[in-house]
């Protein structure tokens, strides 16, 4: 199997850098990528992801084609939300466009705007471009202590603001997959409202 010079740089990439031997292809059209993995033995299964029927029916077709139906799943979704239950060890998100990296952040910015509404002891200014914010909180507590409790207690995980010089915040990723970002708040504000009950 022959790949542009692109795809072949990133499969490159992989094999140079892998971490296991379960790849997830964000944004496949074609499942060139997972496809040539899989014939160079260089993982021993995939999953390749794409929001669109047409680049998801012609991944179906290429993995028939190459005969890999054993070991790649062609899976039909939107940004990493196909492979949220799956067991992957790797991810290559080359092929994702502008135009669905944009829609994932601004739904992760609509959804954590209306969340900080019901936590009044949270603040943060979001940016409008970019895919990183600092969440302020005003517990007294420093950030290394609330985020190492956080995570031990919940498996919630933020950067401590003291890592940037910036205490009593958080690092926030926008760029996650909208699901995860929801389900993290909910377990996060659980969490919080025990912290509230401690004050």
């Amino acid at each position: 199997m022959k790949l542009s010079g692109r795809l072949l740089e990133l499969a490159q990439l992989v094999d140079k850098h892998k971490n296991g031997t379960i790849l997830a292809d964000i944004g496949t059209d074609h499942a060139y990528l997972p496809c040539y993995l899989i014939e160079k033995n260089i993982i021993e299964k995939a999953y390749a992801c794409d929001v669109a029927q047409g680049p998801f029916k012609a991944s179906l077709s290429t993995i028939e084609h190459y005969h890999f139906e054993e070991k790649i799943e062609a899976l039909l979704g939107n940004g990493l939300n196909p492979i949220l239950d799956k067991d992957v060890s790797m991810i290559t998100i080359a092929g994702m466009g502008a135009f669905l990296i944009g829609d994932i952040l601004e739904e992760n910015k609509n959804y954590l705007k209306k969340w900080l509404k019901g936590h009044p002891h949270l603040s943060c200014v979001i940016p409008e471009y970019g895919t990183v914010c600092f969440l302020k909180y005003d517990y007294q507590i420093d950030s290394n202590t609330f985020c190492e409790t956080l995570q031990e207690e919940t498996g919630v995980f933020f950067v401590p603001g003291c890592c940037f010089d910036v205490e009593n915040h958080l690092r926030f990723g926008l760029a996650n997959a909208p699901q995860l970002v929801k389900e993290g708040l909910e377990v996060f504000s659980n969490w919080l409202k025990k912290l509230d009950t401690s004050r």
